[in-house]
């Protein structure tokens, strides 16, 4: 399946059943506004204050949203069954915290010996370095959500990255076209920079529309799943 008609199918979900779309669309705008806040106002006092909340946020949602297709309940039902699930969210929120610090340390050094001998190359490639393995985790991560309901931490990040494996072609797609954006909207400046904001804005609701039908909608997920089940 292209991933035109996979955005074509998320459309018509949205429309049929906007019940499990629009909790993921409200928290990734939020994330999407902390975001940009935080790369036009850098401040590691309040990325540490707030990083955590964002991740456990954007984690929280589509385990509550996967929750309540599964079970066919309802936002109040979902929430109370996440939360009972709290301490799987939590554990994979400190891991992407932590894979968020070492993603970090090449762009970090580059930066050092750049300061230090001036080498354009260390900085090049420690930045490098940095955005693929900040895509590498993105890739790995991308099922998670659905992951988490039967499995815990480590295992629901061992099926989510075998799930993006199978879907690499969309999964890969969605992610560099919201990169993409963003690069576009730091690179600009006055009324591109509004337009390549809106841009990156527009593309991670488009990823969360796409993300929501293939993680928790998406018959291909449900046949693998009746499968493991017979096995």
């Amino acid at each position: 399946m292209s991933l035109i008609d996979i955005l074509r199918k998320s459309m018509n979900e949205l429309h049929e059943s906007p019940i499990y779309f629009i909790p993921r669309l409200i928290s990734t705008s939020i994330s999407s506004a902390w975001f940009l806040y935080m790369v036009q106002m850098p401040d590691p006092e309040t990325y540490l204050l707030t990083a955590p909340l964002i991740i456990f946020m954007g984690l929280f949602v589509p385990v509550m949203v996967a929750y309540m297709v599964e079970n066919d309940g309802g936002l109040a039902e979902g929430f109370r069954a996440t939360l009972k699930r709290s301490d799987k969210v939590l554990g994979s929120t400190a891991a992407f915290f932590l894979a968020g610090a070492f993603t970090a340390i090449p762009t970090a050094l580059g930066l050092l010996i750049f300061q230090i001998s001036g080498s354009f190359t260390a900085l090049a490639l420690g930045l490098l370095l940095s955005i693929a393995a900040i895509l590498l985790t993105g890739f790995a991560s991308y099922f998670l959500p659905i992951t988490l309901i039967r499995n815990g931490v480590i295992d629901g990040f061992r099926e989510s990255a075998s799930f993006s494996s199978e879907n690499r072609r969309e999964v890969t797609a969605l992610m560099v076209f919201s990169f993409l954006l963003f690069g576009v909207s730091a690179a600009s400046s006055g009324v591109m920079q509004a337009l390549g904001t809106l841009g990156f804005i527009l593309g991670r609701l488009t990823s969360a529309l796409v993300g929501t039908y293939l993680i928790v909608v998406s018959p291909k997920y449900y046949l693998e799943k009746e499968k493991e089940d017979e096995e």
